[in-house]
């Protein structure tokens, strides 16, 4: 009884740590995604622009 309750508790935690991964696994990808985009859009923003 006492393995399984200790098997459980490391499942939950290894599912934790999982999902903690994962979500910032996705938040590392939109700052960078974000980060790209705002420079592809500074560099057709200057492409466009008259020159001085």
């Amino acid at each position: 009884m006492l393995l399984l309750k200790s098997i459980r508790r490391h499942q939950d935690r290894s599912m934790m740590l999982d999902s903690l991964v994962r979500v910032s696994r996705r938040a590392a990808y939109s700052y960078y995604a974000s980060i790209l985009a705002d420079a592809r859009t500074l560099v057709q923003a200057s492409c466009m622009s008259p020159p001085l």
